[in-house]
């Protein structure tokens, strides 16, 4: 069962070459943060909300692992087609 609900967020980032995911909560909808591209790492990255502390089981953060390790795979297979 997953924890996670990640929504491509297109409406903020109009303007990013890169997808940009809000991470929200199964439980109570709550905005867990974003998942975006580090250009300095060239990865993409969790980065936490600032609003509120937010505390993630080792589950969710297996599950948010696991998406970004997904979108690296589609980045890394993209610049083979380029």
């Amino acid at each position: 069962m997953s924890h996670i609900n990640f929504v491509q967020d297109t409406e903020n980032y109009k303007e990013r070459k890169t997808k940009v995911f809000a991470v929200f909560s199964n439980t109570d909808g709550t905005r867990l943060g974003t998942i975006e591209w580090k250009p300095q790492w060239r990865t993409y990255w969790y980065v936490g909300t600032i609003e509120e502390e937010v505390g993630l089981t080792p589950d969710c953060m297996d599950e948010i692992s696991f998406f970004i390790r997904q979108l690296m795979k589609e980045w890394r297979e993209g610049l083979k087609h380029d």
